[in-house]
């Protein structure tokens, strides 16, 4: 079914910054592991949620969640999105395979 991905976002950010509990989100890749059952700063996670919720609210556009992101626009290509999320070159799919990526040195602040 094809959705507003924006809408989708904000659900999953307003649920999870006002639910009580421990944060309970499936895997998409395996829905039977549950990605916050082993979360530890879950009040911290859940303020997060609440200010990416409230400045999607404020500013409906990825810039204003996402540091680098163009403002009301889109990023062009593979390329600019391992820029932009520090990234490198070439990580994602090989030989069928997921390749985890992880942020690159000295762009853990930004």
């Amino acid at each position: 079914e094809c959705r507003d991905l924006g809408a989708l976002l904000v659900g999953f950010l307003e649920r999870h910054r006002s639910e009580a509990g421990p944060l309970c989100m499936a895997d998409p890749m395996a829905p039977e592991v549950d990605l916050g059952a082993k979360a530890w700063r879950v009040e911290e996670v859940r303020r997060a949620f609440g200010v990416a919720a409230d400045s999607l609210q404020l500013q409906p556009c990825l810039s204003g969640v996402l540091l680098g992101w163009p403002r009301g626009g889109m990023i062009d290509g593979q390329r600019e999105f391992a820029r932009l999320f520090g990234l490198a070159s070439g990580a994602g799919r090989r030989r069928g395979r997921r390749i985890a990526a992880t942020p690159s040195a000295g762009n853990e602040g930004e």
